[in-house]
């Protein structure tokens, strides 16, 4: 019923929505084609080309498939607005389109010469990208270059260098470990979207998990100030005029596990005995606080990350299949209830993440390292190009350079 809803709106106003929505986005560059443009290239054999790729890849009719826009565009070389990590393209103009198509209501983009076609995957996949570090050979503290990519492991563009570990916030934040001897770290801070400015935070032996606020003026952290001392907690301000850091001793008998911010108060997740999750805690944070008190898990921040709505829960699992090694991805009802969305045959599972509707999934094949991101919605599964499987983490923040026309 809902397919056939969706085929009796007239493609003049489907094209003004997705307009609208390219725009409210910041995907589009520059003005879309009208609705009779695109009416007129609903025939055209590189827009059927589209259709019958996204069929095949959501194992749908062709024919629930639309043009919702036909935009010309120009493309500065052959990887058509997609560079992958590691090539070279022919520097010169390219003619070409590009098609956004719909089908339940979703748009999925495709940039085109002409005759071969490149997949943007759904138009909202472009609000939310990948983390990842590349590794610098003889650095002598080990430190590598974080970069930022796309769900398809393009677009690469460097966020920082000299990175150890990163921990990847809201807004665009960032938060860098960066080794400075084999005795000492440093903590820094920056923004994705002018990651010029670096702010330091502390310098302390290590560093575990770390957080923000929502309102970017305040982090926190696991710190082992230096050798022979214990983990605690680390807090402290942002910007010139930010509270100075301070330690609040852990509760006793506990070890480091995750650590957020839960408005103005500050929450840990601790591992006791060698098992993780093994307690929460609260603290309202200020220089002299040592009283934590007991929370519950399910109010930890990051635990309320798989929750779908008041009834569903996203659930992530190593199973087997014929013997082989996979990766299932339920939806989970408050009965009970389990609904397949998809499963990846032959990973081994490493760590997960859920940004958006998107659940970023890395891991092992064949002893390599993969990552994959799965829409929850509609169970497609959007590989990752190599030379991005280490250290991989969801960046709920955009590219600045996207791959649509401009």
């Amino acid at each position: 019923m809902k397919e056939c809803y969706t085929k009796k709106l007239s493609r003049a106003f489907k094209t003004a929505v997705v307009v609208a929505v390219a725009l409210g986005f910041g995907l589009a560059g520059a003005s879309v084609s009208n609705a009779d443009t695109s009416i007129k290239q609903d025939g055209a054999p590189i827009v059927k080309a589209c259709k019958a790729d996204l069929a095949k890849r959501l194992k749908k009719d062709v024919g629930y498939i639309e043009l919702a826009s036909y935009k010309p565009a120009t493309w500065p070389n052959t990887a058509m607005g997609m560079p992958e990590i590691g090539k070279t393209y022919n520097k010169k103009n390219i003619s070409g389109a590009q098609i956004i198509l719909e089908t339940d209501s979703i748009d999925y983009a495709y940039n085109t010469d002409g005759k071969s076609l490149k997949y943007l995957g759904p138009v909202t996949s472009w609000l939310f990208s990948l983390l990842y570090l590349k590794p610098v050979p003889n650095d002598p503290n080990f430190n590598g270059d974080l970069y930022q990519c796309s769900f398809f492991g393009t677009n690469s563009q460097l966020i920082a260098s000299a990175v150890t570990e990163f921990y990847p916030q809201k807004k665009g934040g960032v938060v860098v470990k960066r080794r400075m001897s084999r005795s000492g770290h440093d903590l820094l801070f920056l923004n994705a979207g002018d990651p010029s400015k670096v702010q330091g935070l502390y310098s302390a032996l290590d560093f575990s998990d770390v957080a923000v606020n929502d309102a970017q003026n305040r982090w926190a952290a696991y710190i082992r100030p230096r050798l022979g001392t214990s983990w605690a907690v680390v807090a402290g301000g942002i910007g010139k005029d930010g509270e100075k850091p301070y330690i609040i001793p852990l509760p006793d008998d506990v070890n480091p596990d995750k650590i957020a911010w839960s408005g103005d108060m500050l929450m840990i997740m601790v591992s006791k005995d060698g098992k993780p999750r093994e307690g929460c805690f609260e603290i309202l944070p200020k220089d002299g606080a040592t009283e934590w008190n007991q929370a519950n898990y399910y109010d930890f921040p990051s635990s309320k990350n798989l929750i779908l709505s008041r009834s569903e829960t996203l659930e992530v699992n190593q199973i087997d299949v014929n013997g082989k090694p996979a990766v299932e991805v339920a939806r989970v009802w408050f009965t009970g209830a389990t609904t397949v969305v998809t499963q990846i045959e032959g990973l081994t599972l490493g760590q997960f993440e859920l940004v958006g509707k998107y659940v970023v999934i890395s891991g092992e094949r064949d002893s390599k390292p993969v990552v994959c991101t799965v829409d929850v919605h509609t169970g497609e599964i959007i590989p990752c190009a190599s030379g991005v499987g280490q250290n991989v983490k969801a960046f709920d923040y955009p590219l600045k350079e996207k791959p649509l026309a401009k």
